[in-house]
């Protein structure tokens, strides 16, 4: 007899997988929190950076959808893809002044006029690794 529906056990796979890891994506001790970098913002900057931050979750949806759909084939393989995706996406120290000086050379060549930004940011992250080696 099958219980639950589709959704909720892959809702409920990706929390098993994400929850142990829980305690390490708390705010560190002794950091401060977002509090104060937000209130130095004017009102056009705040909607600015809020519309870039809704952008990446929902980017965040897309590669949890793409995630679900491979750990669903190849449960076997569920936390060596978690970990090649995290990869993927880890900026390490970039700063953004140095990733929006990468985005602007990235979008300057024409060829690159349809990218999406997250195929802009992957170009900028492998450019910085590069140079920092």
């Amino acid at each position: 007899m099958q219980t639950g529906s589709l959704p909720l056990k892959i809702t409920l796979v990706i929390l098993t997988l994400i929850l142990p890891f829980a305690p390490a994506m708390a705010v560190p001790e002794g950091s401060q929190g977002f509090a104060a970098t937000w209130s130095l913002l004017k009102a056009d900057q705040k909607r600015q950076f809020i519309a870039g931050y809704i952008f990446g979750w929902r980017e965040a949806a897309v590669i949890t959808d793409v995630v679900a759909d491979y750990i669903r084939k190849n449960p076997d393989s569920a936390v060596h893809s978690l970990e090649k995706i995290k990869s993927m996406y880890d900026l390490g120290d970039v700063n953004p002044f140095i990733l929006s000086n990468e985005l602007d050379a990235f979008f300057s060549d024409p060829d690159n006029s349809n990218a999406t930004l997250a195929m802009a940011v992957n170009s900028a992250r492998q450019r910085v690794i590069q140079s920092n080696q």
